[in-house]
């Protein structure tokens, strides 16, 4: 009875975390930020569901300095990171109330997008674009630190 309630168990909380994860795909590039994502959703859920527990920490210093980056690696998850989603897209809308946006029509079946630009409005798309580049230089940090601390996390 208990080898069946664990494999129900297992097949729960894996079909839960999938469908954390569901996103819907419109084209090649969509998976970039599922990538970002599964990644650190894993990390998140691994963290917070006890994983950790079963290590002893404190056991030399090598164990300590991991326990450190991934203290570090969580708080960039849970509250750093998004914080500086928030950030762009408040930028981005700043951004979009002072640019002019407009569509001409080319044919019958396609129209351009056009946009006309001001000083103020070159000044927040390129905070934007500046915060989007701090965003992707820390998401790619912090995946390659999770890679390599990952033989850390088996428990």
């Amino acid at each position: 009875m208990i080898k069946i309630f664990y494999k129900i168990k297992r097949l729960y909380r894996k079909l839960n975390f999938f469908k954390k994860l569901w996103y819907n795909y419109f084209a090649a590039w969509d998976i970039i930020n599922p990538i970002v994502e599964f990644n650190f959703l894993l990390f998140k859920e691994f963290y917070e569901k006890g994983g950790l527990n079963i290590v002893d920490w404190n056991s030399d210093e090598n164990h300590k300095l991991i326990k450190l980056e991934i203290d570090e690696i969580h708080n960039y998850i849970t509250k750093v990171r998004p914080e500086r989603i928030i950030q762009i897209d408040e930028i981005l809308s700043v951004w979009s109330k002072h640019s002019k946006h407009w569509t001409e029509e080319i044919n019958e079946k396609y129209v351009e997008w056009k946009c006309a630009s001001t000083k103020q409005s070159d000044y927040y798309f390129d905070m934007y674009h500046n915060l989007e580049r701090i965003l992707e230089v820390e998401d790619e940090k912090y995946l390659t630190m999770i890679i390599e601390i990952r033989n850390y996390l088996w428990t």
